[in-house]
């Protein structure tokens, strides 16, 4: 709380604040790390006005990074509130699917088409998260949202499976 306050006052509106900062590309990497401290405190609305200016700098910049991961944190942050309708607006202004090859991402499309009840489209997307993925870590995290898609659209045993393995992928590696 204490490293929170002391960001806050270092990069507030009256000092070199966020929005003059984020015309500055080494800044823009720094900022997406404040934006995610703001979303680990729980103040989702200044995280989203500093990801949305971060968002827009880097498409009139096209910095990919920077799109991909701040993008990346937007869906987080509106994924946690379920709000479907602000996730659908996010998605269809900001997907650029060669800019999206994560896991994590379109692990987190295809639970938002999920939570729309759309079986298709999150089945789709799972199966690319599924394609791309990667590294253990990108395994235990689409086991978990294999999990939450399947419990969203009533495959309630795929979804124990999904869990299952995600537990024994755990146990594995902290054998």
């Amino acid at each position: 709380q204490i490293f929170f306050k002391l960001i806050e006052s270092v990069f507030d509106e009256k000092s070199i604040g966020f929005g003059y900062c984020v015309g500055f590309a080494v800044f823009n990497h720094k900022a997406i790390y404040f934006g995610q401290i703001y979303l680990d405190m729980g103040n989702r609305q200044k995280a989203e006005t500093l990801f949305n200016e971060v968002l827009a700098w880097g498409k009139n910049h096209n910095d990919t990074y920077v799109i991909y991961s701040t993008l990346n944190q937007l869906l987080r942050l509106h994924d946690s509130t379920k709000n479907i309708e602000t996730l659908e607006n996010l998605l269809s202004n900001y997907l650029i699917e060669e800019v999206l090859l994560n896991s994590a991402v379109f692990g987190t499309i295809a639970r938002y088409h999920a939570l729309k009840g759309d079986k298709v489209s999150a089945e789709k997307y799972l199966i690319k998260a599924w394609e791309i993925s990667k590294t253990t870590k990108d395994t235990a995290a689409l086991w978990h949202k294999s999990y939450q898609v399947n419990k969203l659209l009533g495959n309630v045993n795929e979804a124990l499976d999904n869990h299952e393995h995600l537990f024994d992928l755990q146990d594995s590696v902290v054998r």
